[in-house]
Order: C-alpha cells, then sequence, then structure tokens
C-alpha cells in the first residue's frame, strides 16, 4: 500500500501517489494523538513534504549536538513545519524553543505513560484517505493539538487540519493543504506558522516559492487577508549551500484572539510553467479555496457541524469537505443530487460533481 496510518500513539500517516514510480510526490503528517518522550520531538500537527528530493521537510540535525542548545531546538516546534504561539513577555522569549509545545520528562513505567495526561500531545478529529490498485489519490489527519501547548498560558485551542491530494497530473501532481483553527489566551499572542525550505525561497507578496535540485513547491496563504510573511536564511540556492535549511514564518495581524489560517501549497517541476488560479472560498461555515477541478473545503466549527451548508464554485468537480459530522448527507449542484454517509472516525468526504452552487444537507 502507498498508505501508512499509526492511529496510536501518534495519530500519524505516510503517504505517497505509488510505489512504481520513484517521482512520486510523499506527504508526512503527524496530527498528534500521544508523545512517548524519550527521542520525540515535539511535532503534533507537522509535516514534510517530497517530490523528485525535499521540499519542505524539519531542520532535522545529528547526536553530535546531543545535550547542546542546538540540539533542544532540533527537538523545537521551531524546527518542523508547525504552529507557534509567541508572546512578548514569556519565560522563554530568548531561546530556540520559544512558542513551540511543551517538553515533558519521561516516565518509569509503562503504566505512567498511559495514566499521565502529560502525555497527550493531541486529540484525534479526523482521518480518510483513498488507494485503489497501488495507487493514493488523497490522504487528510486532523487534531486538535492544543494540548500539546501550556494551555493555561497560551491558548484555548488549535486544530490543524492536514490535506495531501495526489492529482495523477504530471504539471501539478501534489496539492496540499493545512486548515488552522487558533483560539489564543490573549491578544498579544503571535501565531506563527512555519514552512521550512532550501535556500532560494522566494517571497513574491504571497505565494512563497520554494525549491529543490529538481522541484517548486509553490504555497499561497489564502486566508486571513492580512499577513506577515518574514523570510530566514540564504536568498540564493548554490551547490555550496544547497543542504542547508531556511524558513518562511506566516502570522496574522495581531488583536485577534482567534484566527482561522488557510495555507494552500502544490508541487511542480522546476522548469514547469503552470500556475493554476486559487480563489478563496468563504462563509460564515466554511473557509476553502478551488484550485484547478479541486475545492478543499474546511468546515470552521469543530467539534459541531452546521446541518446544512453551501458554497459557490467556478470550475470545480471534485469537493474535499473536512469537518462534515457523522451521519448520512446529500449534496446538490444544480439539477444533480447524490447521498454519502460520513463516519464518526474520517469526519470528512469526496464527493463528484459538476462547478455551480453546492448544497451540503444533513
Amino acid at each position: 500500500s502507498p498508505v501508512l496510518y499509526n492511529c496510536e500513539p501518534q495519530h500519524k500517516m505516510i503517504a505517497r501517489e505509488k510505489w512504481d514510480c520513484e517521482a512520486s510526490p510523499v506527504a508526512f503528517m503527524k496530527a498528534g494523538n500521544r508523545t512517548t518522550a524519550n527521542h520525540d520531538h515535539r511535532d503534533a500537527g507537522t509535516f514534510q513534504l517530497f517530490y523528485k528530493g525535499m521540499l519542505s521537510v524539519d531542520a532535522g540535525g545529528g547526536y553530535q549536538f546531543y545535550g547542546t542548545d542546538a540540539h533542544a531546538s532540533q527537538l523545537s516546534t521551531l524546527a518542523h513545519n508547525g504552529v507557534l504561539i509567541r508572546y512578548p513577555d514569556a519565560a522563554d522569549a530568548n531561546s530556540g524553543t520559544y512558542g513551540g509545545q511543551r517538553g515533558m520528562g519521561e516516565s518509569l513505567t509503562k503504566e505512567q505513560w498511559l495514566s499521565r495526561s502529560c502525555y497527550d500531545t493531541g486529540i484525534p478529529e479526523g482521518v480518510s484517505y483513498a488507494e485503489k490498485d497501488g495507487v493514493c489519490d488523497y490522504a487528510y489527519v486532523a487534531s486538535d493539538i492544543s494540548p500539546a501547548y501550556n494551555k493555561e498560558t497560551e491558548l484555548d485551542y488549535l486544530s490543524r487540519r492536514m490535506l495531501a491530494v495526489f492529482t495523477h497530473d504530471a504539471k501539478m501532481p501534489l496539492i496540499y493543504a493545512t486548515f488552522d483553527s487558533i483560539v489564543a489566551k490573549g491578544e498579544d499572542g503571535k501565531k506563527v506558522i512555519l514552512l521550512h525550505t532550501r535556500p532560494g525561497t522566494k517571497i513574491e507578496g504571497n505565494p512563497v516559492i520554494a525549491r529543490n535540485e529538481n522541484a517548486n513547491l509553490v504555497a499561497s496563504y489564502v486566508s486571513p487577508s492580512e499577513l506577515e510573511l518574514n523570510f530566514y536564511g540564504d536568498a540564493e540556492y548554490t551547490e555550496e549551500n544547497k543542504d542547508t535549511w531556511c524558513g518562511v514564518e506566516v502570522s496574522p495581524k495581531l488583536g485577534n484572539l482567534r484566527d482561522d489560517v488557510l495555507a494552500l501549497m502544490y508541487a511542480k517541476d522546476l522548469d514547469c510553467e503552470y500556475a493554476p488560479t486559487i480563489k478563496e472560498i468563504k462563509t460564515d461555515d466554511i473557509l476553502g479555496a478551488e484550485i484547478d477541478s479541486y475545492a478543499l473545503l474546511f468546515v470552521r466549527s469543530l467539534p459541531e457541524c452546521p446541518a446544512a451548508l453551501s458554497i459557490d464554485t467556478e470550475s470545480a468537480t471534485t469537493y474535499m469537505i473536512s469537518g462534515l459530522s457523522e451521519g448520512k448527507w446529500s449534496a446538490t449542484v444544480g439539477d444533480k443530487s447524490i447521498s454519502f454517509e460520513v463516519s464518526k472516525t474520517e469526519r470528512f468526504a469526496r464527493i463528484e460533481l459538476p462547478a455551480g452552487k453546492l448544497v451540503l444537507k444533513k
């Protein structure tokens, strides 16, 4: 199978398009459930993307740094494609772990590990994938990862949903989306969405264009509209620095307790000129985007979900909907209608309908 899912204790998934092609895109997604401490990193709700090489992975590091500040930073959320919550008066404001997930000591016995809530790093909110005859179409995982942080001082809620779509189209073989619903403790909490890249990354307003030796990763931060994007690292890609890592920090403007942040990325060959139009889809209940023939839709409210939803699309014929509640649903566009069922475990649906006004009812 091109999909490997570990339900417990880590609620993580590795998915690749297929095995009979070395150039197949790969997505690693660790949504979070429980940590074993020890060698485990503070990386609930993080991902790594590969296509013809590493496009965006964690910053890594070897055991030569064990016991040093550098080693602590490599274990931290800062070294991964995760989310930080930074307050100006935080105790760790001058450290490499600033704003990241909390650390914890190791348990002495299995019984201690099972009984202590301090090892909780997430509450699973959904998992789904589709593969047939050794080919994967999509992979999806979601968790409320707020247990991984200090909930007394940093945040009330942080849900991260991650969706990898394998398009089977050479001009854009991978579409990848993250949806973050973040509720901070205070309005001065700076929410930071991390993306680790190679040298030569360009920020052309919005999107961010990252690269490896053979491919580009184009990342558009679709919502909210007011964002601060900062790049750190080498601006030029050379033979000497190609194995080093850089990064992008993306933050909504300060002043909101809650922000919903949608990032939409796609991979393509380095010499491919294809640039799909990305159209935001936004209602009170749904945040999403239309890209090529896909509409990626995220119901804003978890664990609750309205019994009726609607959105308008221009070109989508494949709808991928995250956050639906368990039960039987109908979907209608014009005079075409289908019925489908959503499981409690998945909370996700993929349906095929024409473009137009999509109406969902439970």
